[in-house]
């Protein structure tokens, strides 16, 4: 009789197991099926879909005739990226082995406002007196430990410049 509550209590706590307590849809590895899954995600998860008054149906019946199953990847990832566009959140994010794809347009109209030259001239100096490099990197140290990096992107002509709080104490006797 023992061995039986047993058996019968092993059964019951492996039960669970079995049946798993969260349900998921299959979707097919096709583009038809990453289509619809990521547009379920969407529908299913992104709460600002009603404030930004967006008919997210809508877009699936839009966007449901433009996904065929012999579709390339890059095509696929194209008409995903246009989709998620829609809901104009830099936040939202589309990403492959190769490519990134992420709303940017709230900033895109913006003029430029960055001129290197006036960066030189009226905070870092010149270059052979005025700041230091170290380890591919111009620095200066101004007044309160603040101090403005030029940091270099290897193989372009980009370069960012971060202002941060610096931990260096000048020596002092």
């Amino acid at each position: 009789m023992r061995n039986r509550i047993i058996q019968l209590l092993l059964l019951l706590c492996c039960l669970p197991i079995q049946t798993g307590c969260i349900g998921e849809d299959d979707y097919a590895d096709d583009p038809v099926g990453n289509f619809e899954q990521l547009w379920k995600i969407i529908d299913e998860r992104y709460c600002f879909l009603d404030s930004k008054g967006i008919d997210w149906d809508a877009v699936h019946e839009k966007y449901s005739k433009l996904i065929v199953p012999g579709m390339s990847n890059d095509d696929l990832f194209d008409k995903l990226s246009e989709m998620l566009y829609i809901l104009k959140d830099g936040h939202v994010n589309l990403s492959s082995a190769k490519r990134v794809s992420y709303y940017d347009a709230w900033y895109q109209g913006y003029p430029w406002n960055y001129r290197e030259d006036i960066l030189y001239q009226y905070y870092l100096g010149s270059a052979s007196k005025d700041y230091y490099t170290s380890a591919g990197m111009k620095y200066k140290i101004f007044d309160n430990n603040i101090s403005a990096t030029k940091v270099s992107v290897p193989g372009s002509a980009m370069a960012i410049w971060m202002k941060s709080l610096s931990i260096w104490q000048p020596a002092t006797d």
